[in-house]
């Protein structure tokens, strides 16, 4: 599966501790990678829910094991 480059840039975005409404990340490997605990949800309120990454070095493992991507830069 191939990772679009938007995707790319929240992914970088939320190495560098920001959290991305989940509206601009809604794909199956973002999905994917919240089913695997990589990412976390937090829900705000009735309809609006925020995507963050909880640890750098387990999104690195995901991107190479999962799409063979060796880094986002």
């Amino acid at each position: 599966m191939k990772l679009s480059i938007s995707i790319a840039e929240n992914l970088i975005a939320m190495q560098n501790g920001e959290k991305i409404p989940f509206s601009k990340v809604k794909h199956p490997v973002v999905e994917g990678m919240i089913d695997n605990g990589i990412l976390k949800k937090q829900i705000l309120g009735r309809s609006k829910a925020l995507v963050y990454l909880t640890d750098k070095n387990k999104l690195v493992a995901y991107l190479k094991n999962h799409l063979g991507i060796d880094s986002l830069e």
